[in-house]
């Protein structure tokens, strides 16, 4: 039984984690996320997408993203993600999102 591993160059790999706490957390649900994702490409077409996870717990939504690089998220967000916000009238989503960002050193896709 083989294994297809992908073992990518790190230079650029991004990570980032994105969780909406407090007032937003009542709000900003696993099904406000698809409402915002069905406003986007989808991710197998979203460029330089690696992996996402999205999820919900008591403090509220978290989504992990792994990208090619800083650039691919900054261009997506701008042209795809903050467009779609406004879309749904959720303008005040990044302002109160924390996010962790920083340079992936190892990466492992299966």
């Amino acid at each position: 039984m083989g294994c297809c591993c992908v073992r990518r160059e790190l230079a650029d790999v991004e990570g980032r984690v994105e969780r909406l706490p407090g007032p937003l957390a009542q709000l900003v649900t696993i099904d406000g996320f698809r409402a915002v994702a069905a406003k986007h490409n989808p991710p197998q077409d979203i460029d330089g997408l690696l992996a996402w996870a999205a999820g919900t717990d008591s403090s509220g939504l978290h989504v992990v993203t792994v990208r090619e690089s800083k650039a691919h998220q900054d261009r997506w967000s701008a042209e795809q993600l903050f467009p779609a916000f406004q879309a749904l009238g959720l303008t005040d989503v990044t302002s109160n999102t924390e996010f962790t960002e920083y340079d992936a050193d190892e990466l492992y896709i299966r």
